[in-house]
C-alpha cells in the first residue's frame, strides 16, 4: 500500500469511489497497486475539511501500512511539478488497448463483486493489476503482419471476458478502445447517438 496523496481538500463521492476500489484490490491481490502514487487535488475545502472528509480513506491506507497526506500547495501548477510529473507513465511505444466500463450494478451484490473478481483473477497468470490490467508483449520493429494481427486478437478476446460480464448499456472508453471493437457503435457511442453522429457527418 503506497503513500496517499492529496490536494487541498475532497469530496465524499471520491472518497467511496476510491475506498471502494481500495478494499477490492486487498481483497484480489492481498495490496492495492492502485493506491501507490494516488493524488487527489481540490480546491473548495479548508484544510480541516479535506483532513475530515478524507480520513476515512486515510485510515484505510495506514491500517494497511500505508500513510495519508493532506498537502496544501500555492497553485495547480506547483501540484503538478510536485506530485504529478514524478509518476509519469513512458510515453511513445505502440500499445494495444482494450477497455470495459464496469457498471456499477456490480458491486450493489455479493453475485456481482464475486463476478468481477474471478474475472480480474483470471487475468492475473498473464497480466499486470495497475490502474488497468496491462497484459505484457509488444511488438518487435521486425514483426510479421500476422504476429501484429495475433497481438490485436489477443486483446481483443481477453476483454470479452469483461464484456461477457457488464449488461446493455455498458460500453468502452473510447479513448483507449479495443480497435477491433466488436460493437462499436454501441459500445463507444450508444446506437441511437450513433446514428445521430454518422448523420450529422453525412450531411
Amino acid at each position: 500500500m503506497g503513500t496517499k496523496r492529496l490536494g487541498r481538500s475532497a469530496h465524499k463521492s471520491h472518497t467511496i469511489s476510491f475506498l471502494t476500489l481500495f478494499k477490492l484490490e486487498i481483497e484480489l491481490l492481498g495490496t492495492s497497486y492502485y493506491t501507490r502514487h494516488t493524488k487527489t487535488q481540490y480546491s473548495v475545502l479548508s484544510d480541516q475539511e479535506a483532513q475530515d472528509d478524507m480520513q476515512e480513506a486515510i485510515d484505510f491506507a495506514i491500517a494497511q501500512g500505508g500513510s495519508g497526506v493532506i498537502d496544501t500547495l500555492p497553485s495547480w501548477d506547483a501540484f503538478f511539478a510536485k506530485y504529478v510529473l514524478s509518476a509519469q507513465a513512458a510515453v511513445g511505444p505502440e500499445v494495444m488497448l482494450g477497455t470495459r466500463l464496469i457498471s456499477t450494478s456490480l458491486f450493489e451484490t455479493e453475485t456481482g463483486r464475486e463476478t468481477l473478481a474471478q474475472t480480474i483473477k483470471n487475468t492475473l497468470p498473464f497480466a499486470s493489476p495497475y490502474i488497468v490490467l496491462s497484459v505484457k508483449g509488444q511488438l518487435n520493429f521486425s514483426s510479421t503482419l500476422e504476429e501484429r494481427k495475433l497481438q490485436y486478437s489477443e486483446v481483443t478476446r481477453e476483454i470479452q471476458a469483461f464484456r461477457n460480464i457488464t449488461p446493455m448499456g455498458s460500453g468502452a472508453y473510447f479513448n483507449k478502445g479495443d480497435a477491433y471493437e466488436s460493437n462499436h457503435e454501441e459500445s463507444f457511442w450508444v446506437s441511437d447517438n450513433y446514428a445521430r453522429l454518422l448523420e450529422v457527418k453525412r450531411n
